[in-house]
């Protein structure tokens, strides 16, 4: 009979343990003593770490920090999609700006006048061919 490793147990007592791990680890506990011992000992270990870390002046179960930090990212995720968001917009906007602009120039052609032929250069003060 395999037994279940102290990582798993541990991992299964924080719900942090796979899904497929934590069925096979919940079957073996239901018929094996000596896990359910080691169980019953990493809990009550893990329980006087957590009050030692956490502190006296703090009752027995607090708000943990990593659901704070959680929450902190959930906003600056939402402000760097509303960035990202106003970012695409612009770009839209200017791609459509500059793809009407090519537009409105497309169909026009150069007209003959505007040509100089030779070695004319028009529009200057005396307009002589050379």
């Amino acid at each position: 009979m395999f037994h279940t490793t102290d990582q798993d147990l541990l991992l299964l007592v924080h719900g942090e343990l796979n899904v497929w791990r934590r069925i096979a680890a919940q079957a073996h506990l239901a018929v094996c003593p000596s896990c359910q011992t080691r169980l019953a000992k990493l809990v009550g270990a893990s329980r006087l770490l957590a009050d030692a870390v956490r502190g006296a002046d703090l009752p027995r179960w607090s708000l943990p920090a990593p659901q704070e930090a959680l929450t902190a990212a959930r906003a600056a995720s939402a402000w760097r999609l509303a960035a990202l968001l106003i970012i695409v917009i612009t770009m839209l906007n200017i791609t459509t700006g500059i793809i009407r602009s090519s537009q409105r120039f497309a169909g026009q052609t150069v007209s003959p006048q505007a040509q100089p032929s030779g070695g004319c250069r028009p529009d200057l003060h005396n307009d002589k061919c050379r």
